[in-house]
């Protein structure tokens, strides 16, 4: 794993993943459930956007958005869509992943430069 961690669906952020040598958290094995109650993918999406040695790649592809929106609608809507209840045990995981960026952004100044 290098120093870059995708974040987005899994049929896109994969590949996205290999091409930069990065890792996106799908799989079977990320979603053993840790200590702490939540799936392995959930602590390292956490840890990821808490680590600023890392580099966060988001790839938008494939979430719901509408005729003429950008990337900034799209992500927006998402993140609106993430704060659901239940948090990652009621939304789409990329939606949820799009709230934690947001909500993460606000307390680190330095999350929007590794983006």
């Amino acid at each position: 794993m290098g120093d870059t961690v995708v974040l987005g669906r899994a049929e896109l952020g994969v590949p996205l993943a290999e091409k930069l040598n990065g890792v996106h958290f799908n799989g079977k094995a990320y979603a053993n459930i840790g200590e702490n109650g939540n799936p392995q993918w959930v602590n390292e999406v956490q840890n990821a956007l808490g680590n600023d040695g890392m580099n966060i790649a988001v790839d938008l592809g494939g979430l719901d958005a509408k005729a003429g929106w950008g990337p900034r609608e799209i992500f927006e809507a998402a993140a609106r869509r993430g704060s659901g209840p239940g948090g990652w045990r009621g939304n789409a995981g990329t939606d949820w992943e799009m709230r934690q960026i947001m909500l993460k952004s606000f307390r680190n100044p330095n999350l929007a430069g590794r983006i």
